[in-house]
């Protein structure tokens, strides 16, 4: 129980990920100043706080199809992203093999080259709320967030701000991703995109931007351009992308607000076992397998049959 509310989440363990050192995506040859509606954030920059926190997401569907999305630290050990992004919903699988790239992108002077500047790093187990596995596709924006958990960290994540307000329409946002596709060409360098808010509820934020589907999970910045500095810099992440429709130029994601108490939660997660690199925290909770109150712990594989009748997964109470 936190802030009075029972955490309600469904939570995956991965099995251990085969030491397999995968080729580096192809290299792009596309025409990045025709890309109108975003910039690329080239590697003099993608080291830099808070661009290093974010990280290219890649895992694995049963069928051996790999799922490309975006991750953003909000700790060392804990990174956000969609729900749709480690839970495949047409099938009912859990995608497995979740390796994050933080700072992946391109070269400044070589455009072709990809840049990884940080060790990969591997979740072994995700969480996301329970509401999402039966929400209907119109409301899955909601819901449509996630934790991974990692039992190492990389070097240099710290973790992004994290806002729950957003009150003024007025805000320019700055989505940071990887967008795959885009404009029939392949990129796996971390791009941003800009835009402003067209319509914000509790629950979720709707943007005038493009986004191409890659960057899905990844972190909605509020821009702070100070009056008397031509300067913008980012501010808070207030929420995740979870969708976007490039024809009309929109894209929505999932505020944080709603899931305010359930964020604290899954950021006081520390490892088991204190990473090598650095001694665990005496002041943070230990392991928390589902954290406390009422929590949803998946524990075997669950159809989409199952899915359609409002059958949750077999789950257990703490």
């Amino acid at each position: 129980m936190i802030d009075g509310r029972t955490i309600a989440t469904c939570s995956h363990r991965f099995e251990p990920v085969p030491n397999i050192i995968r080729p580096s995506p192809k290299r792009s040859t596309a025409t990045y100043q025709l890309w109108d509606f975003m910039g690329l954030i080239t590697d003099d920059k993608a080291t830099l706080d808070p661009y290093n926190n974010v990280a290219f997401l890649e895992g694995e569907l049963p069928s051996g199809t790999t799922r490309q999305c975006t991750a953003f630290f909000v700790t060392k050990y804990v990174a956000l992203t969609a729900a749709h992004c480690v839970y495949n919903k047409d099938g009912g699988d859990w995608i497995s093999h979740l390796r994050l790239y933080p700072g992946q992108t391109l070269a400044f002077w070589d455009r072709g080259r990809l840049v990884r500047p940080y060790p990969s790093v591997v979740a072994t187990r995700a969480e996301v709320p329970s509401e999402w596995f039966t929400a209907s596709s119109s409301d899955d924006v909601r819901y449509d967030i996630a934790a991974l958990f990692l039992e190492s960290h990389s070097l240099g994540q710290s973790g992004v701000a994290l806002s729950a307000e957003l009150a003024s329409d007025e805000y320019v946002l700055e989505i940071l991703g990887y967008p795959g596709k885009y404009r029939e060409e392949y990129t796996n360098s971390m791009m941003n995109a800009i835009g402003r808010v067209d319509d914000i509820t509790d629950e979720t934020i709707q943007m005038r931007t493009i986004t191409g589907p890659g960057m899905s999970g990844g972190p909605v910045f509020v821009q702070y351009c100070p009056p008397a500095n031509a300067v913008c810099t980012l501010d808070k992440v207030v929420g995740v992308l979870t969708q976007g429709v490039m024809d009309l130029e929109i894209s929505y994601a999932t505020r944080l607000k709603p899931h305010w108490a359930l964020l604290r939660e899954w950021m006081a997660y520390e490892p088991p076992t204190p990473d090598p690199l650095e001694p665990a925290n005496p002041h943070l909770p230990g392991h928390p397998m589902c954290g406390s109150g009422t929590a949803l712990v998946l524990v075997g594989f669950v159809p989409f049959a199952q899915l359609a009748r409002r059958r949750m997964p077999r789950c257990k109470r703490e």
